[in-house]
């Protein structure tokens, strides 16, 4: 084989490769971070007996550091949030949580919720937190676009509930081809053509 072969099969190698690359299916790496994240909790005493033994909703993350390679259509769900009680009487609470993901693309989203807890001196205990509203549809900067869903805590019965939260990938971006596909086509072409032309020569001999 000569030398000019040689280079033609290399580039018709190299053409096929990208052409087969470029239909690959987009995916995108998320990694959930507690660090970045937060959960705050504002309760509002109702009656004598939850001011004076401080009653209220209690908060926090509970979900680990995750990462997660997600294609459009793809969903993980990481258990998020745990809540409790303390104190005894009857308490409002408002709950804002902001989960932060970290990565090519990062991004992070806020939800607020609402609801009463009781913690009798005699009885069982009550309460719920309602989702004021879920996080809307997020544009990533790349053009992916992805949702975050908190599903509502059991009632407060006595014990932690917690709350899963669920990244959904609605749409991932492809990733920037590396060769344009125009240039692909042209060097696909070149390498045909001198394979063409070795052909012409080995007949021609």
């Amino acid at each position: 084989m000569t030398g000019f072969s040689h280079i033609s099969a290399a580039a018709l190698a190299v053409a096929l490769t990208l052409g087969a690359g470029s239909g690959a299916a987009a995916t995108l790496d998320f990694t959930y971070d507690p660090a970045m994240s937060s959960i705050t909790v504002t309760n509002t005493a109702n009656g004598l007996l939850c001011g004076l033994t401080g009653c209220g909703l209690t908060a926090s993350l509970i979900a680990p550091t995750t990462t997660a390679t997600l294609g459009t259509g793809d969903s993980v769900t990481l258990p998020a949030l745990s809540f409790g009680t303390q104190g005894l009487g009857m308490a409002n609470f408002t709950v804002t949580a902001t989960l932060a993901f970290t990565g090519l693309q990062p991004f992070s989203a806020t939800i607020t919720g609402t609801g009463t807890e009781t913690v009798p001196l005699f009885g069982a205990q009550s309460g719920s937190l309602v989702w004021v509203a879920q996080p809307g549809p997020l544009t990533l900067p790349d053009g992916s676009i992805v949702s975050l869903s908190f599903a509502t805590p059991a009632a407060f019965t006595g014990g932690a509930v917690t709350s899963t939260a669920t990244l959904t990938a609605t749409y991932i971006a492809p990733a920037p081809s590396p060769v344009p596909l125009p240039a692909t086509g042209l060097l696909l072409a070149g390498a045909l053509g001198g394979l063409g032309l070795l052909r012409r020569r080995a007949r021609a001999a």
